[in-house]
């Protein structure tokens, strides 16, 4: 079955408060089921949240989220 693929935000919290949000362009997840996100930063991350504004349609948003502790 074919699925439709977006473009997505990531929201992405280090050690100590710093946060970045992240954009991972369509062509990451074109003809793919998973993609690698380089981050930058000299911190552990401590979660990351994938669509934090709800912008896409998911019918289970309780796997979007991260949490390293």
């Amino acid at each position: 079955r074919d699925a439709m693929v977006f473009p997505l935000t990531l929201d992405v919290h280090y050690e100590g408060g710093r946060s970045v949000r992240v954009q991972v362009p369509v062509e990451a997840w074109m003809r793919r089921t998973g993609a690698v996100v380089p981050l930058s930063g000299n911190k552990p991350i401590v979660s990351v949240t994938a669509d934090p504004d709800h912008a896409l349609p998911d019918h289970d948003r309780s796997n979007n989220a991260w949490s390293g502790g």
